[in-house]
């Protein structure tokens, strides 16, 4: 796998995006359960017509496809193809010299974002282990580029984030990842309730870091990434689940300037192994989910 995924690096960037495209209809055409979810996601936001659909199932494939290329060559190449018009906001949340949180949504070419970001200053990202062994050399490689290193998703590994953060360097959470049970709380996301994520609450009320969303889009047809960075301020409450709400309002927002970058296909709603029950319960939580 590791050589097939070096040669699609050498690959340019508009093929690999090509590749991406027909690999994302594939997808959509064999797999049912993916093309009822991914509808249903849009329909859950509001956000469904069939442009978006369709653009939305072309993007899901390029962001799988360009990876070999953010992953696996060298970050000043991968730098070179990114274009950010707001590095003010990373450079006014650096000045502030307590660490910075990165939010970083499954949209766009978020891992690019990641490239970015690690040239500034040592970034360590949430790392969680995948159920299949043989992926995890090529994601622990993609993820230990110059400047990165990662962290578990246990305690230890919350607890290196806080260390990093009381450094004054940055750490980078995917906050729209259904978490394990315990590690989250239902909020909603999108009018229904999400498992969601409470750690950027807590890293925030313990080193009181600057919070950084990311906007990362793939331009497939100029070959470059697109990287934007809006700052996001927590709601003056000691309170998690008052912190996350507004995270996921804030992470709509987003994904409503962009609807066709996002990744509808990923299972949002699901209810982890732990968790509590949904407000309403299981069974009218399952209604419309696959």
């Amino acid at each position: 796998m590791l050589t097939l995924l070096r040669v699609f690096s050498l690959l340019p960037l508009r093929l690999l995006a090509l590749i991406g495209t027909v690999g994302g209809w594939l997808t959509w055409a064999f797999s049912g359960r993916y093309r009822a979810r991914l509808s249903n996601n849009l329909r859950q936001a509001g956000l469904y017509s069939k442009a978006t659909r369709n653009a939305a199932i072309a993007a899901a494939g390029q962001a799988l496809a360009i990876l070999p290329k953010i992953w696996l060559r060298p970050n000043e190449e991968v730098k070179r193809r990114i274009v950010c018009n707001s590095l003010d906001v990373i450079d006014k949340a650096e000045r502030e010299g307590k660490g910075i949180i990165y939010l970083v949504p499954h949209i766009g070419c978020f891992e690019a974002a990641a490239s970015l970001l690690a040239s500034r200053k040592p970034l360590m990202a949430m790392y969680r282990l995948p159920h299949k062994p043989y992926l995890n050399e090529v994601l622990r490689l993609g993820r230990l580029r110059e400047g990165m290193t990662v962290a578990p998703a246990t305690l230890g590994g919350v607890r290196e984030l806080a260390r990093a953060l009381k450094r004054g360097e940055t750490v980078a959470i995917l906050p729209d990842q259904a978490p394990s049970g315990g590690e989250g709380i239902w909020v909603d996301f999108f009018g229904k309730p999400a498992y969601t994520i409470t750690l950027p609450a807590k890293l925030w009320r313990m080193s009181g870091a600057a919070i950084v969303i990311t906007e990362p889009r793939l331009d497939a047809l100029r070959g470059r990434y697109l990287v934007d960075f809006h700052r996001f301020v927590p709601p003056e409450s000691d309170d998690p689940e008052v912190f996350t709400l507004a995270m996921n309002k804030a992470l709509e927002d987003l994904i409503r300037r962009m609807p066709d970058q996002y990744l509808w296909g990923y299972h949002r709603y699901k209810h982890p192994a732990g968790a509590p029950e949904p407000p309403g319960g299981l069974d009218k939580h399952r209604e419309g989910l696959v």
